[in-house]
């Protein structure tokens, strides 16, 4: 039968996968791609992409009484890529803004996860199937429909991977065998499940819109599960991380290959229930729980990343900053280098030793009077710049240094590289010192953020 042999295909397919990461870890554990520019991309391309090859060989072998056209089997996978990278990864990042606000804490991980990125992606892998192939005469086995949705997540997931790896260069073979095969795993696993649905839409008559809405809610629930899992497998520093990230995938995909051989010998040799154009209109209360879904994602993105405000009414001084990149600290001035001249009004902490502090001195003195070093905090500046700069109408000094920050009393830690901004601004009856201090690499990717509270402050103390 077509169905075990799908069936075995796909066990095959997570055997190898498992195989595929323990000979890159054996042979590169801790060696990057030995090359740079085009060469490592496209090397990384190949890497990424092979793990969908296994996929796609294996079903081939074991179909071919009856193989699937290739051109469908390689538009699924395509339809897979465009999904993720023209819907999924644009709307992640510049509609929903999820890496602003996901990890912030176990609840916005697991909303992120289940209502926006689970939503989602399951809403783009039901679109695809419903309108694309679910039609299509091809379609005639309710086998296809876990086919066609496998191609497409191997598609999807290996844009996501790709996405990924770009990003860190420094990322070593094994964890680029890693990356991709779990993702394939994933992804290829949900979107079986997704195209099970739609088989049984298709080819089983009664098929009621609330268990098809109960089936597909799945989705969002199981990667929103998967996601948060594995996530705190990495946040919270589990010993062989990578190995039980790898487990979570291949459990995963155990459980819907079973479940999905299980399900379809029920329908095997079952003739369409609906047209070949078209499906019934019940699935039009799916796609509601879908945007229902997405939409309440976004209203947790969006109070999670709605500014907070500050405001010193002594030291007549407001400004806002998005919670989701800085935490003010207890104690004023901790994490920051020592300002002994002036006095800490607020200091926060952002990520990866991203410092921002905003301190004050009551006098009255001219911006051409103003002699930086005088302002700058107790440090020994490796590197120093200044020039005027202005900070929501008031005109400044910006001072752009840099400085060693020496290791807590009693560890072994070298000292770390700093870099800072200290923007001074005398404002009626105070100077107003704003600062910003993060690593190098942390500081281009954040000053944007500092540049955006910089341009909140208001003045509200007195003027004359």
């Amino acid at each position: 039968m077509r169905e075990r042999a799908v069936v075995r295909s796909g066990w095959l397919n997570i055997a190898c996968q498992a195989l595929f990461v323990a000979l890159l870890f054996a042979v590169g554990s801790a060696t990057p791609i030995p090359l740079s520019g085009v060469p490592r991309t496209v090397v990384l391309a190949l890497l990424v992409l092979l793990p969908s090859a296994l996929w796609t060989g294996f079903f081939y072998l074991q179909d071919r009484r009856a193989p699937e056209p290739s051109r469908e089997v390689l538009l699924a996978f395509l339809a897979g890529m465009a999904a993720a990278s023209l819907v999924a990864l644009p709307a992640e990042a510049h509609v929903f803004r999820l890496r602003e606000w996901m990890y912030g804490s176990l609840a916005s991980l697991a909303a992120g996860a289940t209502l926006v990125r689970g939503a989602l992606v399951s809403l783009l892998f039901y679109g695809t199937l419903r309108y694309g192939f679910a039609p299509s005469a091809e379609f005639d086995e309710p086998i296809d429909g876990p086919v066609y949705g496998a191609f497409i997540g191997s598609g999807f997931g290996a844009v996501q991977s790709l996405a990924h790896l770009v990003a860190h260069p420094q990322f070593t073979l094994f964890v680029i065998g890693y990356t991709a095969s779990v993702n394939v795993l994933f992804y290829a696993g949900l979107g079986a499940l997704v195209g099970h649905v739609v088989g049984r839409a298709k080819f089983a008559a009664g098929t009621g819109g609330g268990a098809r809405a109960l089936a597909l809610g799945l989705g969002p629930v199981l990667l929103g599960a998967y996601h948060t899992a594995n996530e705190l497998v990495f946040l919270t520093g589990w010993q062989h991380a990578f190995w039980l990230s790898l487990a979570l995938a291949l459990l995963f995909a155990v459980a819907v290959l079973a479940f999905v051989a299980a399900t379809m010998r029920r329908l095997a040799g079952v003739r369409p229930a609906a047209p070949a154009g078209h499906l019934d209109g019940r699935d039009r209360w799916v796609l509601a729980a879908f945007v229902l879904m997405i939409l309440a994602g976004a209203a947790v993105g969006q109070a999670a990343t709605r500014p907070v405000s500050f405001a010193s009414a002594r030291y007549g001084v407001a400004f806002t900053y998005p919670p989701t990149w800085l935490t003010p600290t207890l104690a004023p001035g901790l994490g920051l280098a020592d300002f002994s001249l002036m006095t800490p009004i607020f200091t926060g902490r952002g990520p990866d030793g991203v410092t921002v502090g905003v301190q004050a001195r009551r006098e009255r003195v001219a911006v051409a009077a103003v002699d930086p070093i005088a302002y700058l905090p107790a440090i020994s500046p490796v590197a120093l710049t200044s020039g005027a700069h202005e900070v929501s109408g008031r005109p400044g000094v910006r001072v752009t240094y840099a400085y060693l920050r020496r290791p807590e009393p009693g560890t072994e830690a070298l000292p770390e590289l700093v870099w800072g901004y200290a923007d001074i601004v005398p404002a009626g009856e105070y100077t107003y010192t704003f600062t910003f201090e993060a690593p190098p690499g942390r500081f281009r990717q954040d000053e944007g953020v500092y540049r955006d509270l910089l341009g909140s402050v208001r003045w509200t103390g007195r003027e004359g």
